[in-house]
């Protein structure tokens, strides 16, 4: 069907579909020839793939944020080279031919279900490792966990929207995925890049919130509602304390450029791509029983 544009000219639809498949050739054979070169590019993969099983540099770390910055076009290299292999595995036994093949691989289970899921998670899977093992070599949790967690929650919510087609999510699905991507943003802008720092207050105390004002004032009479007070209100007026106001939240003092609005128009910049990147990892299938 891709190709009904070309006429009815049979010997130009096969040339069409023969073209594409000599430039995988080429393709192929240029990633293992000069063998002495792409031995390095292979092996450089290989340590991203076994990021808990060794230390990780900085090029190990680097090169998974490439990989999962490129699962869109990762999926679609993994779906031509199925049809190159399907094409190839036809053509020597007899059975089909060029057509066809598109046809089996288009019904083809084990592509739909298997191959292009894990092509989806397994980027993300290696980079939750990665910040696991990060973690253990630097012997503290911060900030590597809180790394993980961000492609932890990516994963899971990437996996429940294979799993279930667009009409049947639930709405907690919907807010799970804006919540991963706002920490994502969030991680990017105050972890990643330091674009925005948070001022310590002023010397001046800060001014309680009228309930846990009311609440403070009150002299408990029983021990339960002592320990109710010390258990629950004193540790949410402290966490209220240690959110950080609007006016907190400013840029970096140390800036490269002079102008505010261009690290303004980054950071919305970064808010859209990390949208539309996590809605390159929900592809437009979902697994079958059939």
């Amino acid at each position: 069907e891709a190709y009904n544009h070309i006429g009815t000219d049979p010997s130009s639809e096969t040339t069409a579909k023969i073209l594409p498949l000599i430039f995988l050739t080429v393709l192929m054979v240029r990633s293992v020839i000069p063998p002495g070169k792409r031995k390095r590019f292979w092996s450089t993969l290989k340590f991203v793939a076994l990021a808990p099983f060794h230390h990780v540099r900085f090029r190990d770390a680097f090169i998974g944020d490439v990989v999962t910055s490129m699962v869109r076009p990762l999926q679609d290299i993994l779906f031509a080279l199925s049809y190159y292999g399907l094409v190839v595995y036809g053509t020597v036994i007899g059975s089909y031919g060029l057509s066809e093949a598109g046809m089996r691989l288009e019904q083809s289970w084990f592509l739909h279900n298997v191959v292009l899921p894990c092509c989806a998670l397994i980027p993300l899977w290696w980079k939750f490792l990665q910040t696991l093992r990060q973690a253990y070599d630097a012997n503290r949790r911060w900030p590597y966990y809180g790394d993980s967690f961000k492609y932890l929650t990516a994963a899971l919510v990437i996996l429940y929207a294979m799993t279930h087609p667009e009409g049947s999510r639930s709405p907690w699905w919907l807010v799970s995925f804006l919540l991963c991507v706002v920490y994502q943003i969030a991680w990017d802008t105050f972890v990643d890049w330091e674009l925005f720092c948070i001022v310590p207050p002023s010397q001046q105390p800060l001014q309680e919130p009228w309930c846990f004002r009311c609440i403070s004032s009150m002299q408990p009479r029983s021990s339960v509602l002592l320990m109710l007070h010390m258990s629950i209100t004193q540790p949410l007026a402290e966490l209220c304390r240690k959110i950080p106001t609007l006016d907190q939240i400013q840029l970096r003092p140390k800036r490269l450029y002079k102008t505010e609005s261009f690290y303004y128009r980054c950071f919305l910049l970064n808010a859209m791509l990390r949208f539309c990147w996590m809605l390159c990892f929900i592809p437009a299938y979902r697994f079958r029983n059939h």
